[in-house]
């Protein structure tokens, strides 16, 4: 989008942006389960079924099934509720809400918008907006860092 944002004025980028959210959110019902998920749940042929795909019809997967059988109950001994249990619809709407809001357009004309709105002096000193549009993406990297632990700790569970 930071591309597009060049040749694109941010009135049609911000709907643009939302295309990529839209086609993960449609997506999203297509993804399998994971292995260790159809463990966890008690789906015993499923998962034996996922296996044969994954390694072909005429594969032993005897040992394979009982590593993850093995991995998903040690980690049932260390698994425990807290702040990060949260369902996976959460997550994934979470995800899609931060692309719909439009920061990354938001990021991309930060230095603009600030020199426009004359923010603290901005359009003095063309240093503190970039300053200021760094500031904003820096808490946009921190916030996908904090939703991508969440996803890893659910994708564990």
């Amino acid at each position: 989008m930071f591309v597009v944002g060049s040749f694109v004025h941010w009135r049609t980028l911000a709907p643009l942006a939302t295309i990529p959210a839209l086609l993960q959110l449609l997506l999203l019902f297509f993804i399998p389960e994971s292995l260790q998920w159809l463990e966890k749940f008690g789906c015993e042929k499923e998962l034996e079924a996922a296996l044969l795909c994954l390694r072909g019809d005429k594969a032993d997967i005897s040992h394979e099934a009982i590593e993850i059988k093995d991995y998903v109950e040690s980690l049932k001994i260390f698994s425990s509720e807290g702040i990060l249990d949260i369902s996976k619809e959460t997550v994934a709407g979470v995800l899609v809400l931060m692309n719909l809001g439009g920061i990354n357009a938001l990021t991309y004309y930060s230095g603009a918008i600030f020199v426009s709105a004359d923010i603290e002096g901005a359009a003095e000193d063309s240093i503190s907006s970039s300053w200021k549009s760094q500031g904003l993406a820096l808490l946009q990297v921190e916030r996908y860092l904090m939703l991508h632990s969440m996803v890893i700790h659910l994708s564990r569970n």
